[in-house]
This record gives structure tokens, C-alpha cells and sequence, in this order.
């Protein structure tokens, strides 16, 4: 089933009111976030054998803080539906939750640079760039920027999920189409000019 919804994501998600994209990112994004991969088989036997050996534990939280202290890494959580925290000492952290799509202006110098030109500008709902539906993106005046598109996740505010391989290929195809349309009739202006 999850896998007709994925095929279907871009009619779904452009159907629903902005009103309504905003609350499935604020209330179903982490749902569907855990459960819309599926992971080789041999990476499961190595993640079960781990839960049996004790050396690996899954754990619904938000990590509150970290701090390096006596050679480890003390990680502060707040465990889901508790007000209290729990701190745990770790060797490594391993950090799996993608990159903040929504500071991307803040992390990003050159799309930050863009940003600055006026020629790009978050989405409404904060997951990356607006885009229009051709990919192009959307200045801060509103309206689309001619030769600047966006494709993958950076586009999912605009399209809706785009961070498995087959979103994220057939919307790069979707984009890498766009892009060919546009440079023709780049072309065929400049040869009308000349």
C-alpha cells in the first residue's frame, strides 16, 4: 500500500490545501519518515543481531542537547509522551536525520547568495525552495526565476516526497526535461536575434 501512495505522492500532496500540507509535515512526517523505506535484508540481520547483543536500542525521542565529556558523547533526550529526560554516554553518534531542509538559507552560502539576488525563497511549508511547476524557482518577488530550477528534496515543498530513489530519479528526469525545453527556446531566441 505505502507503495501506491508513493507513486501517487505528487497528485496527492498537490491536491491538498496548503492548510493541509502544513499539518500532515507538523503531524505524520515522522510516521512517515520511519516507515516509508524499506531496508536490505542483510542490513536487518546486522540491526537484529544488534538489538540481541544489546549494543543497539531504537528509541522514540528528541535530542535535547549533546556534549563531549570524559571521552564520550552524553546525549540529553526527552523520550516521547515524557516531560522528564534521559541521558545516555555514547562512543559515536551517528546523526540520520537528513539535512534541515528549512535552514538551508542559513547552511547553504550559495543558495543563501541566491537568496540575497532575490531569485529564490523558502517554501510555505518549510521543507526547501518554492518552486513552480515547470521547477523553477520562486524569487521573493512571487514569481518564478527564469533560468534557476530545483530538483530533489530541496523541491519536496513544492512536489511532496522526494527523498527515495525513485521520487527523487523521476522527478531529476521530470526537471532534466524542463531544463532541455528551456535551453531550445534559449536557442532558437538568440537565433531569432542573430
Amino acid at each position: 500500500m505505502l507503495d501506491a501512495v508513493r507513486r501517487r505522492g505528487l497528485a496527492i500532496w498537490q491536491a491538498l490545501p496548503l492548510a493541509e500540507q502544513r499539518r500532515v509535515v507538523r503531524h505524520l512526517r515522522a510516521l512517515w519518515d520511519v516507515h516509508r523505506f524499506r531496508i536490505a535484508p542483510q542490513i536487518a540481520a546486522v540491526l537484529d543481531r544488534r538489538v540481541a547483543e544489546g549494543r543497539l536500542a531504537y528509541r522514540a525521542a528528541s535530542i535535547v542537547g549533546a556534549e563531549q565529556a570524559d571521552g564520550c558523547i552524553r546525549v540529553r533526550q526527552r523520550l516521547r509522551g515524557q516531560r522528564s529526560l534521559v541521558v545516555d554516554a555514547f562512543d559515536s553518534v551517528i546523526v540520520t536525520t537528513g539535512p534541515a531542509h528549512a535552514d538551508v538559507l542559513r547552511t547553504n552560502t550559495a543558495i543563501a547568495a541566491l537568496e540575497r539576488m532575490r531569485l529564490v525563497r523558502l517554501d510555505p511549508i518549510g521543507l526547501g525552495l518554492e518552486t513552480d511547476s515547470q521547477g523553477r524557482a520562486v524569487g521573493t518577488s512571487g514569481r518564478p526565476t527564469d533560468s534557476i530550477f530545483v530538483s530533489g528534496p530541496l523541491a519536496r515543498g513544492s512536489v511532496g516526497e522526494l527523498m527515495g530513489i525513485p521520487e527523487v530519479t523521476a522527478h531529476a528526469e521530470r526537471i532534466a526535461a524542463e531544463i532541455d525545453e528551456w535551453l531550445g527556446y534559449q536557442t532558437a531566441l538568440r537565433h531569432k536575434v542573430s
